[in-house]
């Protein structure tokens, strides 16, 4: 395939996540708002601390499964059957292990039906094993529109289960009981749609190969959520589940943007990527990742810039604190953007014990930041995870890129232009909104919005012209023909 041919198959694979991304992002929103009113801050903070306990074994065992059906070249029925058999026997034992083994010590530390909660929840574990060759042959196949309606049935339907539990009272079990539900509806919708069943073949020597790419891209991939949740683990431990809650909530909401533009984005460059020759794998990278940011930046900023009517209209003024935690993390979108397509290049390249090396410098350094800030409290922890990120964004630049030979000033030159625009546009957001304080918190919400997309786009076009008509030919070239402007 060529190049032109891949870049419009993975735009147009970016486009179907994309718009799954809002369904699932919409639906969200809504089952959490719902859930997070009717429940306690505590409990809401246990359940999260527990799931993010099960994404961090989910990762850890199935992502480089995927990731490795996805990139392998000499791929065939044995090396398919081999890997779901691994997968399958990898999650039934850890299923084992955090029912019969966690769950006991978990109950004797926190009480209140943890262990029992952490029980149910390693359920997830079972349903997303024999999922991740299939989702990985998806993926391989460039066939995102069956993974852009399967992401949103699963969420309709298990929103639908959930939020009338919520309403009558379940409190923390409807958030299990959506969790479950949505890996089980994911798992039948997967199974419907491939139409690929496992044969019995199994061959150690490709065990063998999948457990080499797991020891260096399995746990890349685990050091990057670990360094992305780090501060709700550390403020967990360090301030309580009350102050996770706030923590969780806050975030939610720049997770529905990364569901949104960053999540597609960086999936389906991997996919892209591992179809080009090394020589061009540079370009095309700068290409994606000037394409992100300048839609990436905005979201971010623009989210954080309207956390506190946001909160407010959707979970409440009990939620307040949970303002000040969107605000500040959204600061952290240039690091969250660049490392993650940063990842799928390594990946695409095969480098992944270098990018495991740097994961786990990177999480080292953002963990320890969080830390210390958690003893001042939870804004603290977060300023510190900010801070901690843009330190590691730095340093994986540079290491990374010169490991794949890339220019690092490239890197930089594709990041400046956007990051510069966002922060403008917080600088006219800022007084506006004290400005604007007496004026009711919907029509605040829609004018910051309006004025925000307006002056970055504003900013970026004339101060940065040539980034922008860049930006705007890259998209131009991905277009089918009879979408495009007929410019070069």
């Amino acid at each position: 395939m060529s190049a032109a041919g891949i870049g419009r198959q993975t735009l147009k694979g970016a486009l179907w996540l994309s718009g799954a991304g809002v369904a699932i992002a919409v639906a969200n929103f809504g089952i959490f708002a719902v859930i997070a009113r009717s429940i306690e801050p505590a409990e809401l903070g246990l359940v999260s601390f527990e799931a993010l306990c099960m994404e961090l074994v989910r990762m850890a065992l199935f992502a480089a499964v995927t990731d490795a059906v996805i990139s392998r070249s000499d791929m065939d029925e044995a090396y398919v059957n081999t890997a779901f058999w691994v997968a399958l026997a990898a999650g039934f034992a850890a299923f084992l292990a955090c029912a019969a083994l966690a769950s006991p010590v978990v109950e004797r530390i926190y009480g209140h039906q943890a262990g029992v909660i952490l029980a149910a929840l390693s359920i997830i574990l079972l349903l997303e094993a024999p999922r991740c060759v299939q989702e990985g042959l998806f993926k391989r196949s460039f066939r995102y529109q069956a993974i852009a309606w399967r992401l949103s049935l699963a969420t309709l339907g298990s929103g639908l289960l959930a939020v009338p539990l919520a309403l009558a009272g379940w409190g923390p079990w409807a958030l299990v009981a959506q969790r479950v539900a949505f890996s089980a509806l994911q798992l039948l919708l997967s199974w419907r749609a491939l139409g690929w069943s496992p044969g019995m073949q199994f061959s150690p020597d490709h065990a063998w190969d999948l457990g080499r790419y797991w020891s260096g891209a399995s746990a890349s991939r685990v050091l990057s959520q670990v360094g992305e949740r780090a501060p709700e683990a550390v403020v967990g431990f360090v301030t309580g589940l009350e102050a996770l809650a706030f923590y969780r909530v806050g975030s939610r909401a720049l997770e529905a943007v990364s569901q949104l533009v960053l999540q597609p984005a960086a999936g389906v460059a991997l996919s892209a990527l591992a179809r080009f020759e090394a020589r061009e794998r540079e370009t095309q990278f700068l290409r994606m990742l000037r394409l992100v940011l300048v839609v990436a930046v905005p979201a971010y900023y623009g989210a954080g810039q309207v956390a506190p009517e946001f909160v407010q209209l959707l979970f409440g003024p009990r939620w307040a604190p949970s303002a000040e935690v969107m605000t500040v993390l959204a600061f952290a979108a240039a690091p969250t953007v660049v490392l993650a397509l940063l990842a799928s290049l390594v990946l695409a390249s095969g480098k992944t014990r270098l990018l495991s090396k740097m994961s786990t410098f990177a999480v080292a350094l953002i963990s320890l930041a969080v830390l210390a800030g958690a003893f001042f409290g939870l804004t603290a922890a977060v300023v510190a995870q900010v801070m901690g990120a843009h330190a590691a964004l730095y340093l994986s630049v540079r290491v990374l890129a010169a490991g794949l030979g890339c220019s690092e000033r490239n890197i930089w030159r594709v990041v400046g232009p956007p990051v510069l625009a966002g922060l403008a546009m917080v600088l006219v957001l800022t007084p506006l909104r004290t400005f604007m304080a007496d004026t009711p918190v919907l029509l605040r919400f829609a004018l910051l919005c309006a004025v925000g997309a307006v002056s970055y786009g504003a900013c970026l076009a004339l101060a940065t012209r040539d980034y922008a008509v860049g930006a705007w030919k890259d998209l131009d070239l991905l277009l089918p023909a009879g979408w495009r402007s007929g410019r070069s």
